[in-house]
């Protein structure tokens, strides 16, 4: 009887430790979880950024693109006001008529090449709020105006009139990669503030903000132009980020990897 008891009193003692087992079992199967569900839900937030960023880049380098097709019918328009011109200086008061008008147009050609990079940063910067970031800003300057430049110079078809049968050749500004050479580009840094996932500072999984960039450009879709003089046919395409003094480049001051 008494080693019966003895035995009894063994069984009894071990009363309990399944609970601890299953209790460390339990925080394994929960830390595993959300391991698992915070990695997934930052990934699929990683990958709707970087479709905002690529929106917002490719927004950027449409606007570009149109800002090119009007200097490209405005420099149609120039070459047959240049061609009207000599014939016309027979008749003086006609001559005038169309060299004003000529004014007229680089005028409007001068105006199209100042705003359109401030289009395309306000657009940008919408789809990138439309899908999700909180801030989008151009790489490469932080002034949008030369970092979302159309990338045209104007040239005069007569020398001694100023303002008169211009026409707007692309331009290749010294601050361009060897990318651009053939017309400008639009690189789209986006950044989204970090959001509080529960369990994170549990299982000691750090949350970061995202950070994302991508680029796009307009390209000529009718073949390759000839003497750089602009003419209409662009169109926007996304493009793989460019590559900046070799591997990295800098916004705001700080170094941004790729």
């Amino acid at each position: 009887m008494e080693q019966k008891s003895k035995v009894l009193d063994l069984l009894s003692s071990r009363k309990g430790q399944v609970l601890v087992f299953t209790a460390l079992m339990l925080l394994v199967l929960a830390m595993f979880f959300l391991v698992t569900f915070n990695t997934g839900r930052m990934v699929a937030q990683r990958i709707k950024m970087q479709n905002a960023i690529d929106s917002a880049a490719q927004t950027a380098a449409l606007w570009q693109a149109r800002g090119l097709n009007f200097e490209g019918h405005l420099n149609f328009i120039q070459e047959s006001l240049f061609l009207a011109y000599f014939p016309a200086l027979v008749d003086p008061p006609a001559a005038e008529k169309i060299r004003q008008a000529s004014i007229k147009v680089s005028m409007l050609q001068e105006k199209i090449a100042n705003m359109f990079p401030g289009i395309a940063m306000a657009s940008a910067f919408m789809a990138a709020k439309k899908n999700g970031l909180d801030a989008a800003w151009p790489v490469n300057d932080k002034d949008f105006r030369k970092a979302l430049s159309l990338g045209v110079k104007k040239t005069k078809k007569i020398a001694f009139m100023e303002n008169a049968f211009t026409i707007y050749k692309l331009d290749s500004p010294k601050y361009w990669s060897p990318q651009e050479r053939n017309g400008p580009f639009a690189t789209i840094f986006g950044f989204k503030k970090k959001e509080e996932v529960f369990g994170l500072d549990i299982i000691g999984l750090k949350n970061r903000p995202f950070f994302v960039v991508a680029s796009a450009r307009p390209r000529f879709e009718k073949g390759q132009l000839k003497k750089d003089k602009v003419v209409a046919g662009w169109g926007a395409c996304l493009m793989p980020v460019r590559v900046f003094n070799g591997e990295r480049g800098q916004f705001m001051g700080k170094q941004v990897y790729h």
